[in-house]
């Protein structure tokens, strides 16, 4: 099943605005929940792109993960299910996970300036270091008018001893926004319709997807699978 993009259909929201109330935003949330699925697809070519990688660049296996810093589920992954997959898979060299930006802007009116800031943090080769922080204090910056969130961005790098002037810079530019949109494009093609989406495998034998709050278990299940037929 396609999910509609944005869901604007399923909960009433209206697509074109800025900024959406606050108990519009949690209804859609729900029902991106609630639309969870489990693995729905096989693909062959899931590019990486040059994004981000946590883990061995020579992983047999690979999680693509399509994400947005401002979705309450993309956190969920990252304080409940990375932790394991890291401890387990990541550390151990089995598996890497790959970060690709897929804001919604229509949705979440500061997913793409918390995208920027991290390109700009990736820029000074502390990307997961700007990434945990994102996703740690998210609820400091995850309602604010985006103009706020942008100081708390600016914050955040002070705080990593980024060099402050060449990142402030590469935010209030935009410097990274072609390489954010080109990680969309590629999600649509991949029909990602919301986030968090993982993509897990490799070219050899192929990715299968998974949508939405997923456990630890059912990233194992599928990461099993794949290194068993990857020998």
């Amino acid at each position: 099943m396609l999910i509609v993009f944005f869901l604007e259909y399923l909960v009433g929201v209206e697509v074109g605005q800025d900024n959406i109330r606050k108990q519009e935003l949690e209804t859609l949330e729900q029902s991106l929940d609630d639309l969870k699925t489990p693995e729905i697809s096989l693909f062959f070519q899931i590019l990486k792109d040059d994004d981000p990688v946590l883990g061995d660049l020579d992983a047999s296996i690979s999680i693509i993960e399509f994400s947005n810093f401002q979705c309450k589920f993309c956190l969920r992954f990252y304080s409940d299910t990375l932790p394991l997959l890291k401890t387990q898979y990541i550390d151990t060299g089995k598996v890497n996970l790959v970060y690709r930006d897929f804001p919604l802007p229509q949705i979440y009116a500061n997913s793409m300036p918390a995208a920027l800031a991290s390109e700009c943090a990736n820029e000074q080769g502390k990307f997961w270091e700007y990434h945990d922080m994102l996703f740690e204090d998210q609820n400091s910056w995850r309602q604010n008018d985006p103009g706020l969130a942008i100081s708390t961005f600016k914050q955040f790098a002070t705080t990593l001893n980024l060099d402050q002037e060449k990142f402030d810079s590469c935010l209030d530019l935009g410097k990274y926004s072609d390489e954010i949109n080109s990680d969309v494009d590629d999600g649509l093609d991949y029909v990602v319709s919301g986030t968090p989406t993982f993509f897990i495998g490799n070219e050899k034998i192929g990715y299968s997807s998974l949508f939405g709050t997923q456990s630890f278990s059912d990233f194992q299940t599928i990461i099993d699978e794949k290194l068993s037929d990857d020998m």
